[in-house]
């Protein structure tokens, strides 16, 4: 959408819309001017502007309920996973030797 035209001020807030959206998911400080420009409250505001405000806002509430769901979908009931791999020198680093092998561990031994 061509933003050229709009009022200098709605085409800053569309642009902090889109560059700190987390400020107008929590912040109250945008509220009244967010309400006012979708309400159309000033005189010159155009219903085009209106209606760009309004879809950037739905577009940032749809992302957090998206937000939302994902991280309700990625929370674990009971321990966290188990990395299966590869050890990482930073893991190995932590393990402390002690009488010729790394403490904590046991020795296989393998029978017939």
């Amino acid at each position: 959408m061509d933003t050229s035209t709009f009022n200098k001020g709605v085409q800053i807030l569309l642009k902090r819309m889109e560059s700190n959206p987390e400020e107008f998911m929590s912040d109250v400080k945008w509220n009244a001017i967010v309400e006012h420009v979708r309400k159309k409250a000033y005189r010159f505001i155009t219903e085009e502007e209106a209606t760009a405000v309004d879809n950037k806002l739905m577009e940032l509430e749809s992302q957090r309920f998206t937000n939302t769901v994902m991280s309700t979908l990625l929370k674990q009931d009971g321990p966290p996973p188990v990395s299966v791999g590869i050890p990482t020198e930073d893991f190995l680093s932590e393990l402390q030797l002690s009488n010729g092998g790394f403490s904590g561990l046991t020795p296989l031994s393998i029978t017939k």
